[in-house]
């Protein structure tokens, strides 16, 4: 009786995890309560990790590098309505407390989804205005239409930016990315230039732009090895022979999207860190300006990743590990 109840307990606790992790990265609203991750102390460099990269590699594959906060970092995140993305970047957040994220969605998120960190800041009772960026160091634009705020709010931003004081994280997806692209404001300091829509790819044509009919692996440059907000570790040749593993079509935890916002390409001194890659196909995912007046992170193709990128605990360890990073980075924290 007791190895039956046992069997059954563990079938039942394996469904879960799975039925959870097939709905993380739906565009879709999330239909279930997000449950809190665990709190844990900010880590400092890892055991095995040096964050300057200098030495020796070591021979077995290292944990993914989680970077040390040495002090809070408010986030303020803004999106349409609640989504399994923003839930799952949260989420992530939640593993390092120094990250003290709040949310504002167009669309009132559903009763008892948590809209800020668990310890702190208090949740949002109002949209924010541009007084209410001051004490943020990281905006996070995900699926957020920017003509639901002011241009004076956009204007700030941009200020902000260029100041050296905020750092801008825009997760493009396929309603906004275009919009997000002609806002003056935010075109002054995007990291890419010629945004656009969901639109045929050339005049009659049936393909649209950023549209992949076969999904498009993601795939790190050789600077998106060694950046900080991309590598997975601090070792560039660990770092490309995993970013290569998840960009592998034969791996079952791989990086890839059906939709990654086509661009022209970087404006002066950007860098793409990441690219989508589609046969012989090369576009722009994840784009820096990485200066002390323009810290601005465009990240394409996640926001849609595919259901192979949450199987298994090495994918989701390496893209915790990635998004914690981002803000890490944005933050203005180097190495």
């Amino acid at each position: 009786m007791k190895q039956t109840a046992l069997i059954a307990l563990l079938f039942f606790a394996t469904l879960g995890l799975a039925l959870w992790a097939l709905g993380v990265w739906n565009s879709e609203p999330s239909k279930v309560t997000v449950l809190d991750a665990p709190v844990v102390a900010p880590p400092s460099a890892i055991g095995d990790t040096d964050l300057t990269g200098s030495t020796t590699a070591p021979k077995d594959e290292p944990t993914p590098e989680i970077p040390e906060f040495v002090a809070p970092v408010r986030v303020l995140l803004l999106s349409d309505r609640h989504r399994s993305f923003t839930a799952w970047l949260e989420q992530m957040w939640d593993f390092v407390p120094a990250i003290q994220w709040q949310a504002w969605h167009t669309n009132a998120a559903p009763e008892g989804v948590r809209t800020s960190a668990i310890t702190a800041p208090p949740a949002l009772e109002k949209a924010p205005a541009g007084p209410d960026l001051e004490g943020v160091q990281v905006l996070v634009l995900a699926g957020f239409d920017p003509a639901t705020m002011p241009a004076d709010f956009w204007s700030r931003v941009a200020d902000r930016v260029k100041s050296g004081s905020l750092g801008v994280l825009v997760v493009a997806d396929n309603r906004f990315a275009a919009a997000t692209g002609a806002e003056p404001s935010l075109a002054s300091i995007l990291p890419v230039k010629g945004v656009k829509g969901v639109v045929p790819s050339s005049p009659g044509s049936a393909d649209l732009a950023g549209v992949y009919p076969v999904p498009a692996l993601l795939r790190a440059t050789e600077a998106g090895t060694k950046h900080a907000a991309t590598r997975i570790t601090p070792w560039p040749e660990w770092s490309r022979r995993l970013w290569d593993q998840q960009a592998s079509a034969s791996y079952d935890g791989r990086w890839e999207t059906k939709y990654c916002a086509a661009v022209d390409g970087p404006v002066d001194g950007a860098t793409v860190l990441v690219q989508a890659e589609a046969g012989p196909t090369r576009a722009a995912s994840i784009v820096v300006h990485d200066s002390p007046t323009r810290r601005v992170l465009w990240v394409g193709g996640f926001f849609d990743v595919t259901d192979p990128a949450y199987r298994g605990s090495k994918s989701i360890e390496r893209i915790r590990a990635m998004f914690i990073s981002w803000i890490w980075f944005l933050a203005g924290s180097k190495s």
